[in-house]
C-alpha cells in the first residue's frame, strides 16, 4: 500500500474513489489495454488495476499515501502544496559496512 502520511492532516475522498467498510481502505480503479495483460480474455468489468491511495478516516476523508501523490497530483498540491511535510524517511539512504567503506577508501587512494 506504500507510506501512509499519518503527520498530514485528512483530506476529502476523491470522486474517482472508493472507500471499502471493511478495512477502511480507499481504492482508485483505472482501465488498462486488455490485448497485452488478457490476451483477449475475459470481460471489460475485469480489464482494470486497483490502486490503493489511503485509508480512510471517516466515510468522507482519507489519509493519503505515496499512491495518492502519484494518482492525483493536482488534488495533492491543492491540498498540501509542492512542499508538504514528507516524512525524512522517504529520502532515500545509502548505507555502507566498514567493509565496503575500507575497499572504497583503498581503491581511491591505489593502496
Amino acid at each position: 500500500m506504500g507510506t501512509i502520511y499519518r503527520n498530514l492532516r485528512a483530506i476529502p475522498i476523491p470522486a474517482k474513489a472508493q472507500r471499502n467498510a471493511q478495512d477502511n481502505k480507499v481504492t482508485a480503479y483505472y482501465p488498462y489495454d486488455d490485448s497485452y495483460y488478457m490476451l483477449g480474455k475475459g470481460d471489460s468489468s475485469q480489464n482494470r488495476i486497483r490502486y490503493v491511495i489511503g485509508e480512510a478516516v471517516s466515510a468522507t476523508t482519507l489519509i493519503p499515501n505515496d499512491n495518492f501523490r502519484f494518482c492525483f497530483p493536482d488534488e495533492w498540491y491543492k491540498c498540501f502544496g509542492k512542499d508538504a511535510n514528507i516524512p525524512q524517511a522517504l529520502i532515500p539512504e545509502v548505507y555502507f559496512g566498514k567493509y565496503a567503506l575500507a575497499l572504497g577508501a583503498g581503491y581511491r587512494t591505489g593502496i
